[in-house]
């Protein structure tokens, strides 16, 4: 994913334990994590601050601003013009820069994937919601319906 950008407008994320587990609310600023602007992947992967270390990358739930359906992140190859919008009303995005990647199949182009060659941008409820007392809880009752929209938007200019 080196070359891409990444904005995600979000002035708040979920820090979160080495499992995984969501600790406590935190401004990105603060955690170092600030991407409102589009930022280079390959130096959000590589940054020196204490959520990257822990997780050898990003994997972590951030906030988007507002509520409804809005946009919640853009991913860019500025080499190419390509990019990608993507809208939906969930209250979280989920952002992993696949720090786990590794196989022994070939992928694309016959090559082995590594660390950092992919990104999952996943709208959801926030992690562990049903415990945190800040954000509205999944839990759908007998009898509630659910509705949710997600919606990508590609373009090459």
């Amino acid at each position: 994913m080196d070359g891409h950008t990444l904005r995600v407008p979000a002035e708040e994320l979920v820090a979160v334990d080495a499992a995984g587990i969501p600790e406590a609310r935190s401004s990105v600023v603060d955690a170092g994590l600030h991407l409102r602007r589009p930022t280079d992947l390959a130096d959000v992967r590589r940054r020196d601050v204490p959520l990257v270390r822990l997780l050898g990358g990003v994997d972590l739930p951030f906030l988007p601003d507002g509520s409804g359906r809005r946009v919640v992140a853009e991913l860019s190859l500025p080499s190419t013009g390509r990019s990608l919008e993507l809208w939906s009303d969930q209250p979280c995005l989920q952002v992993y820069t696949g720090n786990a990647l590794t196989s022994t199949a070939p992928g694309h182009d016959g090559r082995l994937y590594r660390p950092g060659d992919g990104i999952a941008l996943e709208p959801q409820w926030v992690p562990d919601a049903p415990n945190q007392s800040w954000t509205p809880t999944p839990i759908l009752r007998p009898g509630s319906r659910y509705h949710s929209h997600t919606s990508w938007s590609f373009t090459q200019a």
